[in-house]
Order: structure tokens, then sequence, then C-alpha cells
């Protein structure tokens, strides 16, 4: 049996700075050490860009409706956890959708 079998794909780690990758067992470690409860910080998450490009890609795409109350203004966009695979909105998303 090949080890990539139980990896995941590519694609979804192709935001992902790679030393970030390369430390995984070494932040794990931090996170279980940390007090004054486990956590982690991890800096430089992503690759450079890879955030700014979504973001781009939000402001660009998406609509959002205002919406009042007397408790509360807000500006509503769509729940991006709909958002679907092979959809237009999907489509002029890329890097959101990675």
């Amino acid at each position: 049996g090949s080890s990539t079998a139980k990896e995941p794909s590519s694609t979804i780690l192709e935001p992902i700075t790679p030393s970030i990758l390369q430390n995984g067992e070494q932040i794990a470690e931090l996170y279980q050490k940390a007090t004054p409860y486990p956590h982690a910080v991890i800096d430089n998450f992503c690759i450079d860009g890879f955030l700014e490009n979504i973001l781009t890609e939000l402001k660009h795409n998406s609509k959002v409706k205002f919406k009042e109350t007397d408790l509360f203004r807000v500006y509503q966009s769509i729940d991006l956890g709909n958002l679907k695979d092979g959809s237009e909105l999907a489509a002029n998303m890329p890097n959101l959708m990675k």
C-alpha cells in the first residue's frame, strides 16, 4: 500500500505554506503544551497572496443586501457554505473554492 492514500488531495493543501505541512508534528506538540489552554499561533499559514485573492474575488463577485431592524444594521451576503462547485458564482471565485 501507498502512504499517500491517506493524505488529503494536494489540491486541498495547495494554499497552505509548505513549511506548515512539513512541521505539523512540531505544531501539534506546541499546541498540546501551550498554556493556559491548548492553542497554537501559526504565522503565514497560507501562501503569499492567497487570502488577498479571495478578498478580491469576494468583492467583485458577491452581492450584498442591506438589512436594518431596530436592533441592528447589516450587509448580508450569500451563504458561502452553500456555494456549490460548478455554479457560475463558484467559477468566478476559483481561489475561494480551493
